[in-house]
C-alpha cells in the first residue's frame, strides 16, 4: 500500500488516479511499486507539464504583394505571439480571396489554411494572380492551446 503526500492510496496491483492542477511548467509525481511480498522498487519520477493558457495573438499583421512571376504569393509578416508556459510551437494561417473588403476572421469565411513553425514571415503560394486576399493567424503553442485570432490583412493583390 502506497500512500502520497496528499492522502491518496493505491494498493498492490491497482492503478490510482491523482489530480493535479494549475498552470505550471512542471509537476513531479514521484512512484515506486512493491510487489506482494513487500519489496519496494525503486522510486521513479515523471514530470508532467500544465498550461491552460492561451498564448498571445501575433501582431502588426502585414500584407504585400509578391515579387511577380511564379510562384504567385502574397507575402506576410508579423510580430511573434508569446506563451510563458509551453513555448509558441507555430502558427495557423488562414486565408481567402475577396473582391473588396476582407471579412471578419473565422474558420468559415477563410478556408484555406497552412500550420507553420515559430517564424514572423510566411509565403502564401499556389494564388491567382491579380486576385485580392486577405489572411490573419492563431498562434499555437507546445501544448496545443491556440490564441484569440489576430488582427485581419488585407485586402492584397497576389502578383
Amino acid at each position: 500500500r502506497d500512500v502520497d503526500s496528499a492522502g491518496q492510496v493505491s494498493t498492490a496491483g491497482a492503478s490510482a488516479t491523482f489530480t493535479v492542477s494549475g498552470d505550471s511548467p512542471g509537476h513531479t509525481v514521484a512512484y515506486f511499486g512493491t510487489d506482494a511480498a513487500g519489496n519496494a522498487a525503486g522510486m521513479a519520477t515523471q514530470t508532467i507539464k500544465i498550461d491552460g493558457t492561451a498564448p498571445t495573438p501575433a501582431t502588426g499583421l502585414t500584407s504585400a504583394s509578391g515579387a511577380g512571376g511564379s510562384p504567385i504569393t502574397v507575402e506576410l509578416t508579423w510580430t511573434a505571439g508569446t506563451d510563458a508556459g509551453s513555448g509558441v510551437q507555430g502558427y495557423e494561417v488562414r486565408w481567402t480571396s475577396t473582391a473588396t473588403t476582407c471579412p471578419a476572421a473565422s474558420t468559415a469565411s477563410y478556408p484555406s489554411s497552412a500550420t507553420i513553425g515559430s517564424v514572423t514571415s510566411y509565403s502564401i503560394s499556389g494564388l491567382v494572380a491579380n486576385t485580392k486576399y486577405c489572411a490573419y493567424l492563431v498562434t499555437i503553442d507546445n501544448l496545443g492551446n491556440r490564441s484569440a485570432d489576430s488582427a485581419v490583412a488585407g485586402p492584397t493583390k497576389a502578383k
